[in-house]
């Protein structure tokens, strides 16, 4: 769901106005803690505080469940220095925290997650273009039939904990083994990823077609796949590419001139026998949304914690309106001609990532059909903003409920954490993870016979690690041109993503992180 979540915390420059004093910050590292966490003497530790207090640790510990101690210097809310003392400080008051080295690194688990600014790691392969490093939300792999096979990303945009979102999708090549579904989830990004719930969604598949989600949440079984006669595109034909879920995706490079910049693909279908039509979309972004979040926190440079926990402070009205170039360069449209021959908008499908495809399915109305039996369906979006995999007919069947199904969770390789099992509907602790942590989710199927279709639904948040090769770009002005003209901001944004648009792909996928053996 398109929403401001990655626009949203950079608004908050324009409605609270820059920071009267920054308190000093050095390089900043990961630091997760639990009530195992030693007592840390020399690692400064920034707890900024719900209530716009911040709190500056030089010495602290997590020894006592769901509290931090330390002593250090507390901050008001103009940064005026209130106390220097011993604090005790409750995690529910903390909006975000921030340490500066990592050393003594505990295990994941129950504990309060932190952001950073990465220095130095994988710095040889992003130096080049290093608004291009890989970043994303936790990845979930499954067994296709024959190998480990990358299947779904998790809330792409909750990057933040007020933004925690809960996510559906589609894990369209999963492949059982007996009566068991296995996923690999793994933190592959210099990111820290707070997964608060995850289950499967299990629908009966009908025989020789599938089932997929449309933008308002439902669930629909189908018929076969009815490829497009022909498909016309801004460069000729894409039949070809259109035609099947085969990972042979249709994409174009952005404008030059301007990234808003808008594309059609008219899609033909000469089929008499659909009951009731729909069109079923495969698609995952491009790397420019990556690129335009990465340079807007680069703008925002050693502030970025800050405007975060300014961000949890802030009310719902403010995060929901606040979205001036994530609309500009918007979803999927998905449009048919009304009896005048003009063009209408039936739905819009979309999800923020550039990882995993996801299917999104539009029916269509029911006046649709050309006079001459066939139907004419045109696809409108962003031009190098989305990658299309297929855009195929289906027939709809009917609507289906999925069950609900619940997992034990154990710790992946290289990965020190506890096994737990979810049993309800709300974790009794989130899972935790840092670079190179993976958990493997085990789930035990229907006794009954069939196939099914599965969908991965999963709720969370996480926090970007500010790469220390951005802090050179921090520029306050360029964020507030962000919020108060979006137009101009994507204009001076076009050429810099041009520049790096032919390199991002090798170098995004290159450097995901693993961790040293």
């Amino acid at each position: 769901m398109q929403t401001a979540t990655q626009w949203i915390l950079l608004g908050l420059f324009l409605l609270g106005g820059l920071p009267g004093c920054t308190a000093v910050v050095i390089h900043r590292e990961l630091q997760q803690l639990n009530e195992q966490t030693p007592v840390i003497e020399g690692q400064l530790l920034k707890l900024h505080c719900r209530d716009g207090t911040l709190y500056m640790l030089e010495k602290w510990s997590q020894n006592e469940r769901g509290f931090v101690n330390g002593a250090g210097v507390k901050f008001g809310f103009n940064r005026d220095s209130l106390d220097r003392g011993t604090y005790r400080i409750p995690f529910d008051s903390i909006a975000i925290a921030e340490v500066n080295r990592l050393d003594n690194v505990p295990s994941p688990g129950t504990g309060l997650a932190v952001m950073t600014t990465a220095t130095g790691i994988g710095a040889l392969i992003c130096l080049a273009n290093p608004k291009a490093c890989f970043g994303s939300c936790p990845t979930f792999y499954a067994s296709d039939g024959t190998t480990l096979s990358l299947m779904a990303e998790a809330f792409s945009s909750s990057i933040a904990p007020c933004l925690a979102a809960t996510d559906v999708d589609a894990l369209s090549n999963a492949v059982p083994s007996g009566r068991s579904l296995a996923l690999l989830m793994k933190n592959e990004a210099l990111e820290c990823h707070v997964v608060q719930d995850a289950r499967l969604l299990v629908a009966p598949r009908p025989p020789g077609g599938r089932v997929y989600k449309t933008s308002d949440g439902q669930f629909w079984q189908t018929g076969p796949m009815i490829l497009a006669d022909s498909v016309l595109t801004p460069s000729g034909r894409g039949d070809q590419l259109l035609g099947r879920l085969d990972g042979k995706e249709y994409f174009s490079c952005a404008d030059s001139l301007d990234i808003t910049t808008r594309e059609t693909l008219d899609l033909y279908f000469r089929s008499e026998n659909l009951r009731r039509p729909a069109l079923m979309i495969a698609h995952r972004q491009t790397l420019m949304t990556t690129f335009l979040l990465y340079q807007t926190l680069a703008y925002m440079g050693k502030d970025a914690g800050y405007w975060l926990a300014k961000l949890e402070r802030s009310d719902a009205e403010i995060r929901s309106r606040i979205n001036g170039p994530g609309e500009k360069l918007g979803w999927i449209e998905v449009l048919v001609q009304d009896e005048s021959g003009e063009w209408q908008m039936v739905d819009e499908v979309g999800e923020t990532g550039p990882i995993a495809t996801d299917l999104s399915l539009v029916p269509l109305p029911e006046d649709a059909r050309c006079t001459d039996g066939s139907y004419h369906v045109r696809v409108r979006m962003t031009e190098g903003y989305w990658r299309i995999d297929a855009a195929v007919m289906v027939d709809l069947i009917g609507a289906v409920q999925p069950t609900p199904i619940y997992a034990s969770v154990a710790p992946g390789p290289g990965t020190d954490g506890v096994a737990r099992s979810n049993t309800d509907t709300v974790w009794n602790k989130p899972i935790i993870t840092m670079p190179g942590d993976s958990y493997i989710f085990n789930f035990d199927l229907p006794e009954t016979s069939g196939q099914f279709e599965f969908f991965l639904d999963a709720r969370g948040y996480y926090l970007e690690w500010i790469r220390d090769a951005w802090l050179a770009d921090e520029n306050p002005d360029m964020v507030l041109l962000m919020l108060q003209d979006p137009d101009e901001y994507l204009e001076r944004m076009t050429p810099l993503f041009k520049k790096a648009e032919s390199t991002m792909e090798a170098t995004f996928w290159s450097s995901k992180y693993e961790k040293p053996q």
